[in-house]
Order: structure tokens, then C-alpha cells, then sequence
């Protein structure tokens, strides 16, 4: 069966991440459009394909590349989606779905020439304004989109319909928000997080409720020393305080919100707008504080959450209530670690990546009879059939990788990393699932044998996972790490003189100082060749 074909119109990083494996798995081919300058000012590596960030979209398209990179150059959003024929043409036959994100304008002008379905995208503007006002901006026709039989009206959260027009609401495909564990990096250290709350509010240089949400934040909380995260140069605001931290990278960004104390979300005071940062705080185990008014707490409540569910999970009226409750519960790690165990279980619910694909398959299924009718050229299958996580992003090493903040943890697979023994074993889908070695087959010897470059000096945990198919208690091996100053010395060693069966995770405790953070450094298991085992992932955590 052809797979639908999706031309992704957004310049937004966190969707792209998150929505393009998304559609991928569901069984559609989607096409990135690059990334448009005027929205992308702190995002210069936006179009890196090299990039951790960057799914292999390529992998699964079967479009010719001087097409696909023809169309991508084409600038719709600069040309507000106003193509010439030529342009056209190029996008109708190769494109079955346009995916256009927040701009009604350009939703406006694709579906006078594309033939497929147009997806209008939302994410809500806040209380302040509405898409159906922007339309009104535009002076554009409402009944042009009611009567258009393939438009289709997507928001994020369930509740968007609420303040539109009910003519631009149809053929609703919701798809709601989520987010990825393996994508943060980073996990709450808790009773070793810092003295501080963290918050994000962006481009505050030039936007208005952004600024007063910072002055709001500053009144309320001027007590409590607090660091401002987003996408902000670091002098935004004339006069600021030192709490804006400026735009930092992604890992740096998730690492500081995983070492603060809690999460403060005050959104827009809007049930019709939500970002990804509180849901991404939930995801690493930070306590998120919230307002009864915001996104957060209304699509909870969309799904069958109580105010008063919400209220024990940290929902408060306003921002006087909320601020008195961060000064009572800082230093109540019992308060905290309960309200971050509850947050996971209820708003893993709500914000479901299960329910966000089963959406996205309901769209492939909608759009299939016109795939079928509307594909020219000869089916063939992609270069890469199998979609699975492992094949969708550059995978992590170790000397490019390494967690460089407090509380931050890397997943490296073992798949890729130097071993001089054992071999890799697969699943029938072709992922790879841990490395193999057995008495007898292969030869004693380094299991893993792998060398790192610089790291940050401080304490790190360094684990292993290693499986055993029976216990055993006979030596099994050594984990271990040193470094070569210039000869080599241990910086920690876990001789496994015995072992239970199934999984056993193996940590060492790895203190890196200063005089020897720039030299190389040796990682071992050195596997006894007594036992079969498999290792299959790595973890390194940076602790202080």
C-alpha cells in the first residue's frame, strides 16, 4: 500500500521532533519543509540533518531527492502559500496532505491550487485572541474553509474548538500534545536539586503578554531566587534581574529545569494555549506548580480530571495562592516527591503518545482513497521499510554526547560502541537489542572496550545493564573505567563475582578532577568467558 505523503509546514523544533516519527510510524512519509528565518532566531542548527534533534525522515521517503529538495526551497511561508503554477503542480503530484501550522492566511491561499488535504495545525493564541479573529485580520471568507470537502481542523488540545467559528472547526483530527523521556536527557535529582525554581517565558523582547508574565512572575516571586528560561537573549529586558538565563542549547535547557527545585508554569492564564515545557518538566520527575487557568489543567479536565484531583497535584486559583505554595513546600521533600509521582501517573494519561498515534493512523486511513487515486508514478517501497525509534535519529556517542550539567544522563546503545568479543544480536524488525557472548563461541576478552574524550570534571554514575540466562555465582567479569595520565590508572573497578538471572544493572561511581577531565579515558568489561551474558545499553550520569 503507497503511503500517504505529508509536506510538513512548521518551524517549531519540539513538533517536529515528537510529530514527524509520529506520522512516520503511523504510515505516512512526511516531507520537512526548511526552516523559516524570521521564526527561527535562536534555532541557527534548525535544519542540521547531523543534529541529535533531526529525524531520518529521508529513510522512509520514496520521493526523488532533486523533487523533494526542488520543493523545499520553494519558501510557502514567505509566499504566504500564494505558489505559481508551475510551483503547483510540483506539490500535487508528489503531496497528498499539506500539514500547515497556526497561519489561517496560508491555509487560505493552498486550498485555491492544492488538490489533497490541507491540515490546519493549531495550538491555541491565548485568551487574547482567537484564529477566527486572525481570519477577520485577514479578511478572510469562513465559508470558503466550511465548504472546502477536504480541509481538516487539527488542534492540540481538545478544548480549541470552544472560541472559533464553527465553520472552521470541521473534519476535526485531534491530535494531542506528548513528549518523548529519551528526547530530555536529563532526570529530577531531588533531594539534591539546587535552591532555586525555574520557569520559561520566551521572546519577551518583542512580546507583550510575554513581558507582563515576567513582571508578573517577578512580583510574586521575588523572594525566591529563580532562574527564567527561553528563547530570549539574555538582555531581553532592560533593567532585568540576572534570573533570564538567555537562549541555551537543547541539553542545557532540560538540565536546568532537572536540577531546580520546581517548575513554575503561569502560561498566558489561558485554557486555550499550552507549551511543551510543562509537560516536558512532568516527564523528568520536576514538580510542576500550575494555574486553575491554562491549558495544563483544562485539557485534564477534558479528560474527567476534577478540580479537586487537580488541586492536590499542584493546580492553584491564582499566582498569590501558587507562590505562597512554592514558599511552604521548598524545602518539604516528602511534599515534592509525592506530587511528582502523582503528576506521572495522571498527566501521562492526558498528555498519551498511544492516543496522539492512533490519531495520526486515523489520518493515513482518511486520505488513503485519494492517495490511491491521485499517486502516478510506480510504487516503490523506501529505502528503509522498518520504523522503529532506533532508526529515526542519529544515534548518541559517547565522545559527542556526554552529559555536561548536573542531573543530566545520557542512553548510549552498545550497538555501536568498540567491543572485541561477543557479538550483536537483532530482532526480526532489525533493531538491535543487546550485544552477545557465550562460552565456548566466542573468546574471553573485552565485551566493551571503549575510549572518551573530554569530560566535565565531577562525580558521574556510569551503569551497564547485563543479563544473565541462569544465576550464577563464578566470576562473570569486570566493569570498570580509568584513565591514561600518561599510564593507566583505575578511577573505579566492579569485579561481578557472582549474579542473579535476568537483568542486572552494574553502576560505577566515577569521580573525573580536573587534571584528568581532558585526557583519555578507558571504559572495560571484560567479560571472564564462564557465563553467557548480553550487555545491551549504557547510561552516564553526571551527578555534581
Amino acid at each position: 500500500m503507497a503511503a500517504p505523503r505529508i509536506f510538513w509546514l512548521c518551524s517549531h523544533e519540539t513538533l517536529r521532533y515528537e510529530e514527524i516519527p509520529l506520522f512516520l510510524e503511523a504510515g505516512a512519509e512526511i516531507i520537512p519543509s526548511l526552516g523559516d528565518a524570521a521564526l527561527l532566531r535562536f534555532d541557527s542548527h534548525y535544519d542540521n540533518e547531523s543534529h541529535l534533534l533531526y529525524p531520518h525522515w529521508r529513510k522512509h521517503c520514496t520521493i526523488p531527492t532533486p523533487v523533494l529538495e526542488e520543493m523545499r526551497h520553494i519558501d510557502i511561508i514567505g509566499k504566504r502559500g500564494k505558489l505559481n503554477r508551475t510551483e503547483a503542480e510540483l506539490f500535487n503530484r508528489w503531496i497528498d496532505v499539506m500539514y500547515i501550522a497556526s497561519f489561517p492566511d496560508i491555509v487560505n491561499n493552498v486550498m485555491d491550487w492544492f488538490r489533497g488535504y490541507p491540515l490546519f495545525r493549531v495550538f491555541g493564541h491565548g485568551d487574547f485572541t482567537n484564529y477566527s479573529r486572525v481570519m477577520d485580520f485577514y479578511k478572510l471568507d469562513k465559508n470558503k474553509f466550511h465548504q472546502h470537502s477536504k480541509y481538516i481542523w487539527s488542534p492540540i488540545l481538545a478544548s480549541l474548538d470552544l472560541p472559533e467559528d464553527p465553520r472552521i472547526v470541521k473534519n476535526k483530527l485531534y491530535l494531542n500534545a506528548f513528549v518523548s523521556p529519551e528526547r530530555l536527557g536529563s532526570q529530577w535529582i531531588g533531594r539534591r536539586s539546587q535552591p532555586y525554581i525555574s520557569t520559561t517565558i520566551s521572546y519577551m523582547d518583542g512580546n507583550h503578554p510575554a513581558r507582563d508574565i515576567y513582571d508578573q512572575f517577578s512580583r510574586h516571586f521575588k523572594d525566591i531566587p529563580s532562574l527564567v528560561l527561553g528563547k530570549n537573549a539574555k538582555s531581553a529586558l532592560t533593567g532585568a534581574n540576572d534570573n533570564i538565563a538567555g537562549y541555551t542549547d537543547t541539553i542545557t535547557f532540560h538540565s536546568k529545569i532537572a536540577c531546580s527545585r520546581m517548575f513554575i508554569y503561569l502560561g498566558f492564564h489561558s485554557n486555550f494555549h499550552l507549551h511543551f515545557t510543562p509537560i516536558e518538566a512532568i516527564s523528568m520527575g520536576v514538580p510542576v506548580l500550575f494555574l486553575e487557568r491554562s491549558g495544563l489543567a483544562q485539557e485534564a479536565r477534558d479528560h474527567g480530571i476534577s478540580n479537586a484531583a487537580l488541586r492536590s497535584i499542584g493546580m492553584y486559583r491564582d499566582v498569590h495562592e501558587l507562590s505562597q505554595a512554592v514558599k511552604e513546600a521548598f524545602h518539604n521533600f516528602d511534599f515534592l516527591e509525592n506530587l511528582t509521582l502523582n503528576q506521572s501517573i495522571i498527566f501521562g494519561r492526558v498528555f498519551s503518545r498511544t492516543r496522539a498515534l492512533a490519531a495520526a493512523r486515523s489520518l493515513v486511513n482518511r486520505v488513503q482513497e485519494y492517495v490511491v487515486q491521485n499517486r502516478k508514478e510506480p510504487y516503490k517501497e523506501p529505502a528503509l521499510m522498518n520504523v522503529s525509534p532506533g532508526t529515526l535519529f542519529r544515534k548518541p556517542t559517547i565522545n559527542r554526547d556526554l552529559p555536561k550539567e548536573q542531573g543530566q544522563m545520557a542512553r548510549f546503545s552498545l550497538e555501536t560502541i568498540r567491543s572485541l568479543t561477543g557479538r550483536p544480536v537483532y530482532s526480526d524488525n532489525g533493531d538491535f537489542i543487546a550485544r552477545l557472548a557465550v562460552p565456548g563461541v566466542d573468546s574471553p576478552g573485552m565485551l566493551l572496550a571503549e575510549y572518551i574524550g573530554f569530560m566535565k570534571p565531577g562525580l558521574y554514575a556510569v551503569s551497564m545493564y547485563v543479563k544473565a540466562f541462569q544465576p550464577s555465582s563464578q566470576s562473570v567479569g569486570s566493569f570498570s573505567m580509568g584513565t591514561w595520565i600518561p599510564n593507566f590508572v583505575l578511577y573505579a573497578t566492579h569485579h561481578i563475582g557472582s549474579i542473579g538471572a535476568g537483568e542486572n544493572l552494574i553502576t560505577l561511581m566515577v569521580n573525573v578532577s580536573p587534571e584528568t577531565a581532558a585526557a583519555t579515558k578507558e571504559l572495560r568489561f571484560h567479560w571472564d568467558g564462564t557465563h553467557p551474558i548480553e550487555i545491551s545499553h549504557l547510561f552516564i550520569q553526571k551527578l555534581s
